[in-house]
């Protein structure tokens, strides 16, 4: 007599697809586990550690090789005054005069001390100053020349020249300045030369400020 075959009920069928799948499972885990300390600097692409990827404070100074970090590898103002600790930036770790004045907080660059005294100028007080003058009567449609001149101990400050009738544009100032001793090292008068283009004779006037020399 012909034994008959029984179909496995739905939760033994259950049963065993959940076991293939712990077993499975488990064996690919096997398979795909990295031991540790196995994954190094030879196994890692170019770009492949970003800072995504990185936890926050992961990075310390004691996994950083000395000379490590160079300015190509810093972004514009990427360190600034909280990010560097007190007294960590010495003499010897800044550029000899790579820093300005204004890199200086106010007061921190004290004044150097005062030089020696230069030589005394010379003298510049002239005393009370005298205007002398003199005039000479020029005919029309004539030019003179007429010099003003300071006294022996005197020396010329300043100076000009005018008309006596001011105001007439036929009545014209040639050239005016000082007369300069270049012996004496000083100016001791003064001279212009004026010209008259009116119909009559004009006064012109020679002027000149004098001090004592």
């Amino acid at each position: 007599m012909r034994s008959k075959l029984h179909w496995p009920s739905p939760a033994l069928m259950i049963a065993c697809a959940a076991l293939f799948v712990v077993l499975g499972g488990t064996s690919m885990a096997a398979a795909t586990a990295v031991p540790r300390n196995s994954v190094g600097t030879a196994q890692l692409k170019n770009n492949a550690v970003t800072a995504a990827k990185i936890a926050a404070n992961a990075v310390s100074n004691a996994k950083i090789a000395n000379a490590a970090v160079t300015n190509a590898k810093l972004s514009a103002n990427a360190v600034t005054s909280s990010k560097i600790a007190g007294n960590a930036v010495t003499s010897a770790k800044v550029e000899n005069h790579s820093l300005l004045s204004e890199d200086f907080a106010p007061g921190q660059l004290q004044p150097g001390p005062a030089g020696p005294p230069g030589p005394r100028g010379p003298q510049g007080n002239v005393g009370k100053l005298v205007l002398r003058s003199t005039s000479v009567t020029i005919g029309t449609k004539n030019s003179t020349e007429l010099s003003a001149s300071c006294g022996s101990s005197e020396q010329a400050v300043s100076g000009g020249a005018t008309w006596k009738t001011k105001g007439d544009l036929n009545e014209t100032l040639v050239y005016s300045g000082p007369v300069f001793n270049s012996t004496a090292g000083m100016a001791t008068g003064w001279v212009a030369r004026g010209r008259n283009q009116t119909g009559s004779d004009q006064t012109f006037i020679v002027q000149v400020l004098c001090g004592k020399s």
